[in-house]
């Protein structure tokens, strides 16, 4: 996506968001992460550098879930 990672974003604003974009982050963060688990995935590598932004929203590269693996009818994340 156009605006680089979370953490990238975070490091070239000198560790600040504003208000709103911080909120939108946070709200597009929890959603992705609701969707993930509403259908069984656990993505065991949430960090900031694994999350892209553009000026309209968050989101979670698909290359960060290729490696899920089934266990007891749960998915999990091989990151």
């Amino acid at each position: 996506m156009s605006g680089g990672s979370v953490y990238d974003n975070l490091h070239n604003q000198r560790g600040v968001f504003k208000l709103p974009v911080l909120i939108r982050v946070a709200i597009d963060i929890s959603k992705g992460m609701d969707y993930l688990h509403q259908h069984n995935i656990i993505h065991r590598d949430l960090k900031a550098a694994n999350l892209l932004m553009d000026e309209h929203e968050v989101r979670f590269p698909c290359h960060e879930l290729h490696g899920i693996r089934k266990q007891n009818k749960t998915y999990y994340s091989e990151m």
